[in-house]
């Protein structure tokens, strides 16, 4: 059985994990989560009081007790050869970065492993090139460009850096595939996967939040970080048109970033009624109460590559509203598992809001695409793992 060395990040863990619970079972798996302080709660990760030094590698199991939810961690990891973690320094060009890149390194080295599997690089990791031994690299891409508004040139820098030494690539939407040949060209060699539900969240227990939900009416949530490209603006504007037409419609906006400018003024007598905004950091337990309250999750982004949320949705059994932007409306079936809407179309959303009804939201009509299950990504994943060596 071929030997992984599999590099994650506290930001993309959501997305990894699902992964490594079913890539475990075909390969013999080393993991590594790259943590730096500012991302110790972030995704399902939630560390509390890490004490350990800047490039010391860490077994999950000397995290029992800091990092929340171990158990569930545990559940993941048991079958995996190692799953282990690693700090690094804040600053992304430093000499202490540069220690911790050699440590990693010489830790994947001991373990000599067939395939390096990075999920995404950035700065943090360019001097890795300097110490891996093995050759047989692949990494995947979550974004082939920034969002709009989010542009970076370390993330152009690392790519120029890290790029030449990888032997293959991974997208998640068919958008990504085609973005990634329009901006470095066809002489890669490039595979395509897709997202998977993130069911560590529905695992997580509840926190109660302290909203009670209308069990007559229809609650939906925009739920993430607030930024501009993510079109808060649109739908509290689509739902000041709509919601006196559906007396049965709720919006529920959960998430940190500035969200009191677009507050229409005719909304405002609503606030703590129909239109509930939670303006901080959702903690994943509280995450999970409000999805127990909800029936839809909506994404009114401006463009997006692809997106986490409607796959936390998913995991839930939850519909989704999403716009046709990006590769973010490719897993919902229209009708079905969620609706579509042009982006630059904001009376389709109107339409959409006022026809919403309890009958829409119906479990047993829900379910997954084919294309968008684990056991067959992490098939194909295999084989490319061997189209390598």
């Amino acid at each position: 059985m071929m030997s992984v060395a599999y590099i994650t990040w506290s930001p993309f863990l959501d997305f990894s994990i699902e992964y490594i619970g079913e890539l475990k079972k075909g390969v013999n798996l080393h993991v590594y989560v790259v943590l730096n302080d500012i991302f110790l709660k972030t995704a399902i990760l939630d560390i509390d009081k890490y004490s350990y030094q800047t490039g010391e590698i860490i077994k999950l199991e000397q995290l029992e007790g800091i990092i929340e939810n171990y158990n569930l961690f545990k559940e993941y990891a048991d079958g995996c050869q190692s799953f282990n973690f690693i700090l690094f320094p804040h600053k992304n060009l430093s000499f202490p970065t540069f220690q911790s890149c050699r440590k990693l390194a010489m830790a994947i080295n001991l373990v000599n492993p067939s395939i390096i599997h990075f999920d995404d690089i950035n700065l943090q990791l360019i001097s890795m090139r300097l110490f891996l031994k093995c050759k047989n690299i692949i990494t995947n891409i979550h974004d082939p460009e920034p969002h709009s508004g989010e542009g970076s040139w370390k993330m152009s820098f690392a790519r120029k850096c890290l790029f030449p030494i990888m032997k293959a690539f991974i997208v998640f939407s068919d958008y990504s595939r085609i973005k990634f040949q329009e901006i470095y060209g066809e002489k890669h060699t490039l595979h395509k996967l897709s997202l998977t539900p993130y069911y560590f969240y529905s695992k997580i227990p509840s926190k109660r939040v302290g909203i009670v939900a209308n069990p007559k009416g229809i609650t939906l949530m925009f739920f993430g970080r607030i930024s501009a490209y993510k079109g808060v603006d649109n739908l509290l504007a689509s739902f000041e048109r709509t919601y006196k037409d559906n007396p049965h419609l709720n919006l529920i906006i959960a998430g940190k970033g500035d969200i009191k400018s677009e507050i229409p003024t005719r909304l405002k007598d609503e606030i703590g009624k129909r239109l509930i905004i939670i303006n901080r950091f959702v903690k994943n337990g509280e995450l999970v109460d409000l999805m127990s309250k909800i029936d839809f999750v909506i994404c009114p982004y401006k463009d997006a590559t692809q997106s986490g949320v409607v796959m936390t949705a998913f995991a839930f059994k939850k519909k989704v509203l999403v716009t046709k932007v990006g590769g973010l409306f490719e897993p919902v079936i229209d009708g079905v598992n969620g609706y579509v809407y042009p982006v630059n179309s904001p009376e389709m959303l109107d339409e959409i809001l006022r026809s919403l009804t309890k009958e829409d939201d119906k479990p047993n009509e829900f379910f997954v695409p084919t294309v968008n299950t684990l056991k067959n990504n992490i098939e194909k994943l295999v084989e490319i793992y061997h189209g390598l060596i």
